[in-house]
């Protein structure tokens, strides 16, 4: 699915039912991990848990780091800052 190869991947279980994906790339003589996740919609102190705990997971990873995904908060809120 991807034109790049996925040198490695993982996912990581994250609380309220929620996880994220990581996928590893080689681009342009760097390593780049990608990780996808999507946070709890309804509580943002779900939300919050879910960030602390995806943040060590991304730091387990050599930099460079791109996190995204479907961050269920409004601009501005703590939730989406963390």
């Amino acid at each position: 699915m991807a034109k790049t190869p996925i040198l490695s991947s993982s996912s990581y279980l994250l609380s309220y039912g929620r996880a994220v994906i990581h996928a590893q790339i080689a681009w342009s003589g760097r390593t780049i991990n990608f990780f996808s996740t999507h946070l709890d919609a309804n509580y943002a102190s779900n939300r919050v848990t879910e960030i602390n705990e995806l943040k060590p997971y991304a730091g387990t990873f050599a930099e460079n780091r791109i996190i995204a995904g479907d961050c269920n908060s409004s601009q501005g809120s703590s939730s989406g800052t963390t």
